[in-house]
């Protein structure tokens, strides 16, 4: 009976000390650090011309913004003889329509939703030192800035017709 029970105690700790080895290893393996999966998600093509509109959209509003900011509109309100009423009338109305004009252009332009995207970061950059300039800025400069001549451009004509 002795030799039973020691024979089973001996097995008893063969079989702790291995369990022991094996979670010891799987901690192990558990605390080093391990690779994200990377994930990749395929978008259809409506999701995105859908994600392209979207930050076409952005890239707009976040430059309107830049445009028509209380400096910017401080030199231009120095030059007409308007009422500060009829100017913010007419503010309200230019606003809108180079906001438009500059997210047509950049839908026309920008043929893909990386592009755009790119885009809207750049703008992003130039307004906030936390977001880096995205290392492809210039493949987009072209459509920027042929979009941002020619809306600038509209903006006495614009002006003229909100006065009237």
């Amino acid at each position: 009976m002795h030799k039973v029970f020691s024979f089973a105690l001996g097995l008893f700790f063969l079989l702790a000390s291995a369990g022991f080895a094996i979670a010891n290893a799987q901690l192990r393996g558990a605390q080093a650090p391990q690779k994200p999966a990377q994930r990749t998600i395929a978008l259809s093509d409506a999701q995105l011309e859908i994600l392209r509109l979207r930050e076409v959209t952005l890239a707009a509003k976040l430059y309107t913004d830049i445009a028509f900011s209380p400096q910017n509109m401080r030199k231009m309100r120095q030059d007409l003889p308007l009422s500060e009423d009829s100017f913010q009338a007419a503010l309200k109305t230019l606003r809108l329509r180079f906001s438009a004009c500059m997210e047509s252009g950049f839908e026309a332009r920008l043929d893909n939703a990386l592009s755009a995207q790119i885009l809207r970061k750049t703008i992003q950059s130039t307004q906030s030192a936390s977001i880096p300039e995205p290392k492809k800025a210039r493949s987009v400069m072209p459509a920027f800035k042929a979009t941002d001549a020619y809306c600038a451009g509209r903006i006495q004509a614009w002006l003229a017709s909100a006065i009237e």
